[in-house]
């Protein structure tokens, strides 16, 4: 179950903590015929996608949100690892991003 508020940028004001029940059940596959499309090496999909929401989560502000996904994006990248023909490069490069994210939030949060 996850909790969710909806905040207004405008006037501030948030609802109250929602519960949500969510089941998730990511799948990736890759297809070893064509890997010049993104969409077809999920190491790319995941960079490009994962970057780009957590690019927004950031924008918002949220921290908690922040460190969950960034949780969530080790999680997979993880799972994604273990394949013998995964793009370590693209791997890397979102790791590499999210470990400066979290240390860019733990610092901010000392101030």
């Amino acid at each position: 179950t996850i909790y969710t508020k909806i905040r207004n940028s405008t006037y501030g004001t948030t609802t109250k903590p929602c519960p949500v029940t969510v089941r998730v059940q990511p799948s990736f596959f890759r297809d070893t015929s064509s890997s010049s499309s993104s969409h077809l090496d999920p190491d790319l999909e995941l960079s490009e996608s994962g970057l780009r929401n957590l690019s927004a989560l950031v924008r918002l502000g949220n921290s908690v949100e922040i460190r969950n996904y960034i949780s969530l994006l080790f999680s997979i990248l993880n799972r994604l690892s273990l394949d013998p023909e995964s793009n370590t490069h693209a791997q890397r490069r979102i790791r590499n991003v999210l470990i400066c994210t979290a240390c860019e939030l733990e610092s901010s949060e000392q101030v």
